[in-house]
């Protein structure tokens, strides 16, 4: 039973990525009201996800599917969609960065994610003008500053270096 719950949260999980994508795609060609409707339908099948990994215990899926809900959310909002708010994308990336620092597998996949999702929490802090976010922001520098130069090997490390300075920069 349990891989083939496994197996329908990772297939829900994909389904939210295609809905997301397809919702830029409407979003682009100027379909406002399908993308609504796409990000909607990602919505659900992310949050369906994520909640079936967790009731499996696997971590690693949960926070795969909210970080997929926070990208989805922040690039939502940044394109001016309504419904959803820069909170909600905020959660969504504080959730799967909590669940990824109890990761026990320090794989260079796992490490990526986790640097990626401290980013977008940069990215979206950065965004708001609220003073306190100014130290959380520098704290989630770093944290992936930290991650990338003890796990990540030189190649990795050269991109995610300059992806950090550009951050450090705002």
């Amino acid at each position: 039973r349990c891989p083939l719950v496994t197996s329908r949260a990772n297939v829900l999980r994909n389904m939210g990525q295609i809905w997301s994508e397809q919702a830029k795609e409407f979003f682009e060609q100027g379909k406002q009201n399908e993308a609504i409707q796409a990000i909607q339908k990602a919505q659900k099948y992310l949050k369906t996800a994520a909640e079936l990994f967790e009731k499996l215990g696997r971590r690693h899926g949960e926070g795969a599917a909210k970080r997929l809900l926070g990208d989805l959310y922040y690039w939502a909002i940044t394109n001016r969609m309504q419904g959803l708010t820069l909170h909600d994308a905020l959660e969504c990336f504080r959730s799967a960065r909590a669940i990824f620092a109890l990761e026990k597998t320090w794989t260079p996949q796992n490490i990526k994610l986790r640097i990626k999702t401290c980013l977008s929490l940069v990215d979206i802090l950065c965004s708001s003008t609220a003073s306190d976010n100014y130290q959380e922001a520098t704290e989630l520098l770093e944290e992936a500053e930290g991650l990338c130069r003890d796990h990540l090997d030189p190649d990795d490390r050269t991109d995610f270096e300059r992806l950090l300075q550009e951050k450090r920069q705002r």
